[in-house]
């Protein structure tokens, strides 16, 4: 749970103070979004070599040099003086979570029996939410005082060495046998020749790529329609985390109950359906009540759904889960790209119009085209 705490802070700091990053470096909202999509491509990139890497290494290992890149990535946008600079330094955050990200995920199916893991799924993912819950207003503080830069140094290098250090500490390292395990390509191979599994990463792909449109583009959409301050954009973000935060959590004690499957799609559905009218609203709290929605079945679908993809190839979880990390690299590109691409050139509402569709895609992949292994061996 500790080690994933770095995960979130970076977007959290990027969607509230985007508006500032902007004005530093003189360029426009959406052109300052693709610091988001820059990274997210350096993500999937990244991601694809951690599906091999995770076969021939500990997968500790990977996950102490991903915690050392988020301290790292925190140092160098402390002291970016140019936009490309910006974008190069944000992009080890992509690289980061490329290997954080598969790699916690992996060691729950590691370490804990299969009726444990979505349980274990939801209180990571629920830590997540908590820390993005608590980074809003202390991210907000600090840059209200001393500028964004500082909320980097501050905030996201401090919690990233403490992360690093306490899982040095108390995660168990686990050797693994290259020869058990099979020749490299062969677990992309019989990932690739499932179609369940494939589907699954592409709804990853569609349904990452809208909630992020949503969650990387809110905060500037409060601030300028409803000319609402950094603070009350950090209290926001801070409602959007503790709603991400409960629904995750108990989204995970659920999943066992429903189905992985089930919840995946209804989650999704009903978040995409609600992302069409949300940039719509013209009334402050009608936004508001939309958008938390929006949260609470993002996160319900996001825990089921990563639950849902690391049963799919048990004997190459690492790998699976390293594409699955890719996948919703790859979402965050699509996403952060058309939702500024949006922006720029048709407005608000269209961004919420566009993430919408891109859900129902993921909806319809998730329906018809993914099974759920763990349903299928429990009912005849």
């Amino acid at each position: 749970m500790l080690s994933s705490a770095p995960i979130e802070p970076p977007g959290t700091l990027l969607g509230l103070l985007l508006i500032d990053i902007s004005a530093t470096f003189a360029v426009s909202v959406g052109v300052a979004g693709q610091i988001r999509t820059f990274s997210s491509f350096i993500s999937t990139i990244m991601a694809l070599a951690v599906g091999v890497l995770s076969i021939k290494y500990r997968h500790k290992t990977l996950l102490m040099y991903g915690l050392i890149a988020y301290a790292v990535a925190a140092l160098s946008c402390t002291f970016a003086p140019t936009f490309p600079i910006m974008m190069m330094a944000f992009s080890l955050n992509g690289l980061a979570s490329a290997m954080v990200v598969p790699i916690i995920s992996t060691l729950i199916g590691d370490l804990f029996s299969v009726n444990e893991r979505s349980s274990a799924i939801g209180s990571v993912n629920g830590l997540r939410a908590f820390t993005y819950l608590i980074s809003a207003p202390i991210i907000g503080y600090i840059a209200s005082g001393y500028g964004w830069r500082m909320a980097f140094l501050f905030f996201l290098c401090p919690i990233s060495i403490m992360s690093l250090l306490v899982a040095a500490k108390e995660i168990p390292s686990v050797d693994y046998d290259v020869d058990e395990k099979g020749q490299y390509m062969e677990g992309f191979k019989t990932i690739f020749s499932n179609r369940s599994a494939v589907s699954c990463l592409l709804g990853s792909i569609f349904s990452q790529a809208a909630w992020l449109g949503i969650l990387t583009y809110s905060a500037s959409f409060f601030r300028q329609r409803f000319i609402i301050g950094v603070s009350w954009a950090s209290l926001l973000l801070s409602s959007i985390a503790g709603c991400f935060m409960v629904s995750t959590y108990a989204s995970g004690l659920l999943v066992n109950r429903f189905g992985r499957k089930r919840m995946t799609t209804v989650g999704v559905m009903l978040f995409s359906a609600l992302s069409i009218v949300y940039m719509v609203m013209m009334n402050v709290w009608m936004a508001l009540v939309i958008v938390l929605s929006i949260t609470a079945f993002s996160a319900m679908r996001f825990t089921s759904s990563i639950s849902l993809t690391l049963e799919q190839v048990p004997a190459y979880r690492g790998t699976m889960m390293s594409l699955n990390t890719a996948a919703l690299g790859l979402g965050r590109v699509i996403g952060s790209a058309v939702g500024g691409f949006s922006l720029l050139y048709y407005g608000w509402e269209s961004v919420g119009y566009s993430m919408g569709v891109l859900g129902f895609v993921a909806a319809i992949l998730y329906v018809f085209r993914t099974i759920d292994p763990i349903r299928e061996q429990i009912e005849p």
